[in-house]
């Protein structure tokens, strides 16, 4: 996606929620360790049938 689309990760957000809720992707988020530094990315999981193009 391009930064024009989704200038933030704030307005990115939302649209990612409505594809989950849709199941074409999973968010898995890392539970923090409690050293310091910042806390890890969430992983984003895409779909078996829309990474094939079958949707």
């Amino acid at each position: 996606m391009s930064r024009a689309e989704f200038p933030t990760v704030a307005e990115l957000e939302p649209a990612a929620a409505v594809l989950e809720d849709h199941g074409y992707i999973r968010i898995e988020t890392s539970p923090r360790t409690g050293k310091r530094g910042r806390p890890a990315a969430p992983r984003y999981f895409i779909h078996l049938c829309v990474r094939e193009g079958k949707v």
